[in-house]
């Protein structure tokens, strides 16, 4: 899935919501996705039936936030249509990227397996929506799932569900922004025999690419294209000359890894600085440059 063919990470950005229900701004976005080098980009979809209840969806919204007074009407100037996610899906596939969607439940399974995606991703907050677990499992796809607001019982209890698929389990937190502390890189060694991803909500590049080195295969964060604009996740995203600069550090750290081995013969690249630095014992038992 991954458009670099020398690369083995998989690098995502989120437009999640930061289209704020834009056409025009979630092209935009995916350029600069495009231009970052990423590998795929991904949103998401509700069904708002299945999301709100009557009494959340009539809840008065007073964030800075809102696109809407009430919090069901918000939620809905931020959704997209089926016809305008096969537009951006070819829109990115036309950029040589994946286009996939984070599903909320049983009917945006349906819309994303009915879309083609080659992927399908479950948010932190569906955790413990066995049914759409179960759903999931049994769809045929690779799936990558969120652990950020979850219990070990709980991400046990998933990974039993998928046991068998395609699966990757990605390390977050459901905080917006994230603060360092809260972070937890060193879950990514936790059950090291699934595939393990990192999703991140601080704008800090460098976060990405100290996942790689811990073992991270998915990498994923929001992308924006100025972190000051209207909208709850723009805080926690990466513009995108800082999502470029994460994206070639990546690159530059996978070719820096190289071996673990310490060599039995001296590589040819040494032996010009070893001949010209290497001391050797004198005469007189002193260790000198000759």
């Amino acid at each position: 899935m991954n458009r670099y063919e020398t690369d083995d990470i998989y690098i995502v950005a989120e437009i999640g919501q930061n289209h704020n229900g834009d056409l025009k701004l979630a092209k935009e976005l995916i350029d600069d996705a495009y231009l970052a080098g990423c590998s795929a980009i991904k949103t998401a979809k509700r069904d708002l039936k299945y999301e709100l209840s009557d009494k959340a969806y009539k809840r008065i919204y007073d964030s800075p936030n809102a696109f809407a007074r009430t919090y069901g009407k918000h939620r809905e100037f931020l959704e997209l249509s089926f016809e305008d996610h096969k537009f951006l899906k070819r829109y990115a596939n036309n950029r040589k990227m994946d286009y996939f969607l984070s599903v909320c439940d049983v009917p945006s399974l349906e819309f994303a397996l009915e879309l083609d995606c080659p992927l399908i991703k479950i948010p932190s907050k569906e955790i413990n929506n066995i049914p759409l677990l179960e759903a999931i499992s049994n769809c045929g796809k690779p799936i990558a799932f969120s652990i950020g607001m979850a219990t070990k019982d709980e991400v046990e209890n998933a990974m039993l569900i998928f046991v068998g698929n395609d699966t990757t389990m990605v390390i977050t937190t459901s905080m917006y922004p994230t603060y360092l502390d809260n972070i937890n890189l060193k879950r990514l060694k936790v059950y090291p025999t699934w595939n393990k991803g990192f999703s991140c909500h601080n704008p800090n590049p460098m976060l990405g690419v100290a996942a790689v080195v811990l073992g991270a295969k998915y990498i994923e964060f929001h992308i924006t294209l100025d972190r000051e604009m209207k909208g709850s996740d723009h805080k926690c995203s990466l513009e995108v000359d800082d999502f470029a600069y994460m994206v070639q550090s990546i690159k530059d750290i996978q070719i820096a890894m190289g071996s673990e081995k310490i060599p039995e013969k001296l590589p040819n690249y040494l032996n010009s600085t070893k001949k010209k630095l290497w001391k050797t014992k004198q005469d007189d038992g002193v260790y000198r440059i000759s």
